[in-house]
């Protein structure tokens, strides 16, 4: 017979004797508790919001962007992980955008390209971008590559652009919506992966963030 169920027993005055938690138990639990919490502070990053502009302004969107860095390919790919893709400047300019910008990503069939890490917050709610597809029977898919407060890797699919043979710019997708950002404040550092669909290339350019909630008071992120 167990000591516990001995402990259980009445005693002579009848009284019900109830197990006592022992002092290293009850360490024990406070220290899994500090561990469950602990991971969701390692995810804090900090936002940017150099660097506004309204790129989109001619198509109707005049809300404020922040560039996202190393989109514009001048470098390279330095800061992406690619996969059966490349910078090129053998491609039509981007005519409604700038016409001096020579450089885009090229994503061949089968591959993909996931960006450098950005930090986002409930206070950037969506992004854009340039695509080109060369027809208008592929399209490309995007998704958000994150890992939460313990650091399991997820991957969220936010939508896709479909190929029409020239330059375009996607319609907003979500960002920080998309994710577990639930409380104020609250940031995480994403990845977004752009992953063609068919038998025809695709190209893209210039990822621009939008760095605060649509009608809502102007936040930023310390």
């Amino acid at each position: 017979m167990s000591s516990t169920i001995r402990q259980t027993r009445r005693s002579a005055t009848g009284e019900i004797r109830r197990p006592r938690i022992r002092p290293n138990l009850c360490a024990t639990l406070s220290v899994a508790l500090l561990a469950f919490a602990a991971p969701t502070a390692a995810q804090a990053c900090k936002v940017s919001t150099a660097g506004e502009s309204q790129p989109f302004a001619g198509r109707g969107d005049t809300s404020q962007y922040v560039l996202m860095p190393d989109t514009t390919f001048d470098t390279g790919t330095s800061g992406w992980s690619v996969k059966h893709a490349s910078v090129t400047a053998k491609l039509p300019s981007l005519a409604f955008n700038s016409s001096t910008d020579p450089n885009a990503l090229q994503i061949s069939p089968g591959g993909s390209a996931t960006s450098p890490p950005v930090c986002i917050s409930s206070a950037t709610p969506t992004f854009r971008f340039f695509s080109l597809g060369t027809s208008e029977l592929t399209r490309l898919n995007v998704q958000l590559l994150w890992n939460d407060g313990f650091g399991v890797p997820h991957v969220t699919r936010v939508g896709s652009v479909s190929g029409g043979g020239s330059w375009q710019a996607s319609s907003a997708l979500p960002l920080g919506t998309a994710l577990p950002l639930r409380r104020p404040g609250s940031t995480l550092s994403i990845r977004i992966r752009f992953q063609p669909v068919g038998t025809s290339p695709w190209a893209i350019d210039k990822i621009y963030i939008d760095p605060y909630s649509k009608g809502a008071k102007r936040q930023l992120v310390s």
